[in-house]
């Protein structure tokens, strides 16, 4: 009924709920245009999830971590345009989107490679950053207890 007082017809609304396994739960995405990503909360597994299966998010920034999350993972993708910072601003978006067959077409072609290819999917290469920050946090601690030792 919310919806139909927003004038979005029954038939373009699929509520899914049967999903029995990780297979079926993905293909469910080959249905999907647009992903709307949630607020203040945002998907962080079903954001990447959408991305790696060619959907494009669209998704409100907020101020924390758990509202800026899906805002990291199109910045990862060079998608930076579909991050919306107010709520009229996300509407625009999605409808512009929504309109433009063109560019939608373009992103479900290309966002699982885009992706693939992305800082995100790069297991080394975040490994040796993640090995680097543990060793810096070392050397600090380290300082400290010596100070605090001498003291």
């Amino acid at each position: 009924d919310k919806f139909s007082q927003f004038g979005v017809d029954n038939d373009c609304l699929i509520f899914n709920d049967q999903n029995t396994n990780r297979i079926s739960h993905l293909k469910t995405y080959s249905h999907i245009d647009i992903a709307l990503d949630p607020f203040p909360f945002n998907g962080a597994t079903t954001t990447f999830e959408a991305l790696a299966m060619g959907v494009p998010v669209i998704t409100l920034a907020g101020n924390s971590f758990v509202s800026r999350v899906a805002g990291s993972l199109l910045k990862s993708v060079n998608l930076d345009n579909l991050i919306a910072e107010t709520k009229d601003e996300y509407v625009r978006l999605a409808k512009n989107l929504a309109f433009d067959i063109d560019t939608t077409e373009k992103l479900r072609k290309s966002l699982r490679s885009t992706l693939s290819n992305s800082d995100l999917c790069q297991g080394k290469a975040y490994t040796r950053t993640v090995e680097a920050a543990y060793r810096n946090m070392w050397k600090k601690w380290c300082v400290s207890f010596k100070t605090k030792k001498s003291k």
